[in-house]
């Protein structure tokens, strides 16, 4: 005679759902720890991009004996300097000269035509093409994949700096050129305005010792950087996020994130921020990474003002930089804000003791 249990065919539905209880706390138990593999992975990548464009930097200053220029603007007269203000046109970026060094060598050629050889608006390479005219074909949206942070949001364009009349979207950046940082005096020269085209900003003692290695038309040689090029930062990261993302209280306060194409139009309209509508942008911010004091709440790494600053990322506690050097790292954002400030100048005398 068969027992109760000898007929048994299946499982009660307590025991079910006792198995599939336990299943679950161990997918939650696991779970944090392959996101924070996958974020690793995704920071490590992010550093690879970064040495690849900083290689990219120092293969193009072999072959011209300077870095790239932070951007191409010329005053009109042909007298060309690091500080003077761009007027109403929208300069080339440092990113677009080093196309052929992260192998976009088409890319490159394709910017240089919808630009007339670079003489024209570098978002005239955001325009379509017209008839079988190579010029203005949109290739500044296009992805680059060296350029863009896998742990960060929002796409792979940036609708953000991209100015509403035109129709093709500016292609994202997550990487800007460091161009220095001001004293904790309020009335120091801003970094990358407010120097007169008549002064040479570059050679001069009093403003020299707050410049990073780029600016406008800025033609930075390894041996200028006298604060030796493993004390100091060339590039770091930028994040694109929202301004709740980024804790701060207004629309109008998004982190606009950087494009690799060129310098903004602050006379244009940009959609900043959904809710915001439409507004104007600071020019530099795009492509360039500053601080103007050394205000720790403002300027540190993930500091309030980083749709502007050094470096800024969804990595959690940092960012990733690159030196001179060319080596890369990840950068607390508990560093202290003045050996920041130290790090990008690049010829302030100040000695960085680690970091």
């Amino acid at each position: 005679m068969k027992t109760n249990s000898q007929n048994r065919s299946a499982f009660t539905l307590v025991e079910l759902l006792v198995v599939i209880a336990i299943i679950g706390i161990l997918i939650g138990m696991l779970l944090p720890a392959v996101q924070q593999v996958r974020e690793a992975a995704r920071r490590t990548q992010c550093l690879n991009n970064m040495k690849q464009i900083t290689l990219a930097c120092h293969n193009y200053e072999s072959a011209f004996m300077h870095f790239p220029p932070g951007c191409n603007w010329d005053n009109g007269s042909g007298n060309k300097k690091r500080n003077d203000q761009i007027s109403g046109d929208e300069r080339i970026a440092w990113s677009v000269y080093l196309l052929p060094y992260i192998e976009q060598a088409p890319l490159h050629q394709a910017f240089q035509s919808a630009t007339a050889n670079w003489t024209l608006e570098w978002e005239s390479a955001l325009m379509p093409a017209t008839g079988t005219a190579t010029l203005g074909a949109p290739c500044a949206s296009a992805v680059i994949p060296a350029y863009i942070c896998p742990s960060d949001s929002g796409g792979e364009t940036n609708p953000r700096l991209t100015p509403t009349a035109l129709a093709a979207e500016a292609g994202k950046s997550c990487y800007v050129a460091i161009a220095g940082a001001g004293n904790l005096s309020s009335d120091d020269p801003v970094i990358l305005n407010y120097v007169t085209s008549a002064m040479d900003a570059f050679n001069d003692p009093a403003f020299s010792q707050i410049w990073g290695v780029f600016g406008k038309n800025s033609k930075t040689g390894i041996g200028q950087i006298s604060d030796g090029t493993s004390n100091c930062i060339i590039f770091g990261e930028r994040c694109y996020r929202g301004y709740e993302e980024s804790g701060r209280p207004s629309p109008q306060d998004a982190n606009l994130g950087a494009v690799w194409g060129g310098v903004t139009n602050s006379n244009s309209e940009y959609p900043r921020a959904p809710e915001a509508g439409n507004k104007s942008v600071s020019k530099d911010w795009s492509v360039f990474g500053h601080m103007y004091s050394e205000s720790a709440s403002n300027w540190s790494i993930n500091g309030w003002d980083t749709p502007r600053g050094i470096a800024s990322s969804y990595h959690a506690g940092g960012a990733n930089v690159s030196l001179g050097d060319g080596s890369v790292r990840f950068v607390s954002e508990n560093l202290n804000v003045g050996i920041l400030a130290d790090l990008v100048r690049m010829s302030d005398g100040n000695v960085v003791s680690g970091f």
